[in-house]
């Protein structure tokens, strides 16, 4: 298993878990956490962008320990305007614990405050705990994008939509 240290969000409480941002000094242990988590590599243009994010990118920490984050970006193709979930995940072992809620209730309370209409993702159409994740968050499947990953199995992937003006 893949756990950093992090002293600027170290705690020497118990089983704390906290949302922290992304920085120079911890984007290579995020770049790592996502490839151990997500079966798609992200470039480095990706890894620049979040760090240029500002509040659309966290790492989560749990007792100091980097094991998970969330990276966003504003969809400006689409109209009305929308987040996009890029990443959001953490490592097995800190699963079902509150983190994924903690990092998703961030990216919606950002949503919601800056004047968002909905969140947008992609799930493989295999992966049902996240579908099951999504849709507790109230999450549709508004469509399915066929070959929408170009090297794993299934190529398959759900769009996935929360509408804001709903809430």
């Amino acid at each position: 298993m893949f756990i950093v240290k992090m002293p600027d969000c170290q705690s020497r409480r118990v089983n704390k878990i906290e949302l922290c941002d992304l920085t120079l000094d911890n984007v290579k242990c995020f770049r790592r956490i996502n490839q151990i988590i997500f079966p798609v590599n992200y470039n480095d243009k990706f890894y620049k962008d979040a760090l240029a994010s500002g509040q659309l990118a966290k790492i989560v920490t749990f007792n100091g320990s980097i094991v998970g984050g969330v990276c966003c970006r504003i969809d400006t193709i689409n109209h009305p305007k929308k987040l996009y979930i890029m990443t959001l995940g953490c490592l097995a072992p800190y699963r079902r614990i509150g983190i994924g809620s903690l990092m998703l209730n961030h990216v919606l309370n950002y949503a919601e405050t800056n004047g968002f209409d909905g969140l947008m993702l992609h799930v493989q159409i295999n992966n049902e705990i996240a579908l099951a994740f999504y849709k507790k968050f109230g999450f549709e499947i508004i469509n399915t994008a066929e070959n929408y990953y170009k090297k794993i199995s299934p190529s398959d992937a759900f769009v996935l939509l929360k509408d804001l003006r709903k809430s």
